[in-house]
């Protein structure tokens, strides 16, 4: 073939080229040998949308089809759901009087907490233990530190690193209602947890 046929054939092709790239309409171009070969495939969806399981849009680390709770403000602690870990008081962490053992339905609340807080490897939590007022103070005191001891060990079960835990007894010396009453012991007998400093 003639060198002029040769680069007309091969502007021709490249006019072709650049007009399909500029409609994007082409999904295929003809190379030298009559041969389709599929170089200009326009996405039938938009990219994002192709990427949807990667797209995190509120930053909380979860990604949106498994993020129940979107719209959570940024460096807010969020558990695997995407739902911000409330700490404090654990509510349905309960011992009877006297009592060190966790239950298993405080277990059950205790592992849900856990299972947020050990994706912030980086942050340090405090655990603290709380008691009614009957008795020594000297024997709450040491029951608060059991207690607090039994949920340590439990969340360094779980995956929390120990390096990762503070943990305080206080006894009876916190109350958070009055002890006159035998709904206000249960709820001085208690357990808080806090997120005391973090790397976010």
């Amino acid at each position: 073939m003639p060198i002029t046929t040769k680069l007309k054939t091969a502007l021709s092709q490249s006019s072709f080229l650049i007009v399909c790239l500029a409609i994007s309409g082409c999904s295929s171009v003809a190379d030298n040998s009559g041969v389709k070969s599929s170089l200009l495939t326009s996405p039938s969806v938009p990219y994002e949308w192709t990427n949807a399981t990667q797209r995190d849009s509120d930053l909380d680390g979860v990604a949106d089809h498994a993020d129940t709770c979107a719209k959570t403000p940024r460096n807010t602690f969020v558990g695997p759901a995407g739902c911000e870990i409330v700490t404090g008081v654990i509510e349905g962490l309960k011992f009877a009087p006297d009592e060190v053992e966790l239950s298993v339905e405080s277990r059950i609340v205790l592992g849900k907490l856990v299972d947020g807080l050990i994706r912030y490897p980086n942050a340090t939590f405090s655990v603290e233990g709380h008691t009614d007022n009957r008795g020594s103070a000297a024997d709450n005191l040491e029951l608060s530190k059991k207690r607090v001891n039994a949920v340590v060990a439990f969340m360094v079960e779980e995956g929390v690193g120990s390096e990762q835990i503070k943990p305080f007894a206080f006894g009876e010396s916190r109350p958070r209602a009055p002890n006159a009453t035998l709904e206000g012991r249960e709820r001085n007998r208690r357990i808080e947890i806090e997120i005391i400093e973090s790397l976010l």
